[in-house]
């Protein structure tokens, strides 16, 4: 609350939901992922790590405030941004194999998200909470698609959406 990620409600018990612009409707399933270029996931082991020593040393406003600032490179790359996303998500999805994923939503997430930001894809980290069993994660969309995990695993209520878009 203190840091601006969550509100109270009107009532000062209750946490507010927040709409979010696409509700996830849709993931990419690994099964369908075509073998990641080496160069993408080198850079997402390197934003993992990035992110990884950000948390641990910054205040989580600063992280995300860091998150914004990062700029897009000028690429020629001529891609169609979904086709980006997804050859991101492919990227992340194969590391799976090599980093764990247990527990670790919020650093794949944010790793996931500089990598989309740094390829100009436009792409929304959700943070949500489910109440019984108490639970929090987050996760990445682009537009209603979810990028790092399942459909069944983001049945959470929304309580902020974090968009990046493209310069």
């Amino acid at each position: 609350i203190g840091a601006g990620i969550i509100t109270v409600g009107s009532k000062g018990s209750a946490i507010c939901p927040c709409a979010i612009a696409n509700p996830p409707t849709s993931e990419i399933e690994e099964r369908h992922l075509n073998r990641p270029r080496i160069s993408d996931v080198l850079r997402a082991a390197v934003n993992l790590s990035q992110m990884h020593r950000a948390l641990k040393r910054k205040k989580f406003s600063t992280v995300i405030a860091d998150l914004d600032a990062c700029k897009k490179p000028k690429s020629d790359c001529g891609l169609e941004i979904g086709n980006r996303a997804r050859e991101i998500a492919s990227a992340f999805h194969w590391l799976n194999t090599f980093v764990t994923r247990h527990d670790q939503c919020l650093l794949r997430s944010l790793a996931m998200i500089k990598s989309l930001r740094m390829n100009g894809v436009p792409s929304t980290m959700i943070f949500g909470i489910a109440t019984r069993p108490f639970s929090a994660h987050c996760w990445i969309q682009y537009q209603d698609v979810v990028l790092n995990d399942t459909i069944e695993a983001v049945s959470y209520t929304h309580l902020r959406a974090h968009e990046t878009r493209e310069d």
